[in-house]
């Protein structure tokens, strides 16, 4: 064969795994729009995140199905209603919920809120709405999961005053309009796999504060 035979099929060859990469590397969660892969999975917890200046050294999880998906739960009278959804993917909705967005949009830097937010359980399941007022207070659409989840565990950190982080520019970190802003966070015992024996403390709801 000769070498511009090789190379020519060297390089027709190359061409579908360089497709398959592209598409792998497309389908992950790790930039401007990272919304978890399967929003109707049952346990959607991130690994033990490392709490800054914790002293004996800590970790936490965090429920990203509650802030990247949004959750149907029973409320008081044992109604199902929605909760979370407080960050998404450039201005696209995950599968599993719905909402209406400002009349006027909002920078992709910019803390904003959604409207009358619905969500459903399974992919044929009928959307719940949330309990009045319906809305849910979003982190800016240009912050990755990686960004918005570091700035919730250094909000959650003790002596941060609950921000976002530290001074920016910090690129590990979800910042709004290029600045700190505050992150409210609540814990909850929940059992974080089908196999878990026992509840752990998590952090399981966080938005902006606005």
């Amino acid at each position: 064969m000769s070498s511009f035979k090789k190379s020519l099929f060297c390089t027709s060859a190359l061409i579908p795994l360089l497709g398959l990469g592209l598409y792998l590397y497309s389908n992950t969660s790790a930039a401007t729009g990272s919304v978890p892969n399967n929003c109707f999975a049952d346990y959607m917890f991130t690994d033990p995140l490392l709490i800054p200046e914790s002293q004996p050294v800590q970790k936490i999880k965090i429920n990203r199905k509650h802030i990247y998906c949004g959750e149907v739960i029973p409320n008081i009278a044992k109604k199902p209603v929605a909760v979370g959804l407080h960050a998404k993917s450039a201005s696209k909705f995950p599968d599993s919920a719905t909402g209406k967005l400002p009349t006027v949009p909002a920078a992709n830097n910019e803390i904003y809120t959604t409207r009358e937010v619905a969500v459903r359980e399974t992919l044929h399941s009928s959307f719940k709405d949330k309990d009045s007022p319906g809305t849910s207070s979003m982190f800016p659409d240009n912050c990755t999961e990686e960004q918005i989840n570091n700035s919730i565990v250094y909000a959650y950190a003790p002596n941060t005053s609950g921000l976002s982080g530290p001074t920016p520019p910090n690129s590990k970190y979800c910042y709004a309009l290029d600045q700190q802003f505050t992150i409210i966070i609540h814990t909850a015992l929940k059992f974080t796999s089908q196999s878990a024996k026992n509840e752990e403390l998590v952090i399981n709801s966080a938005y902006p504060k606005q």
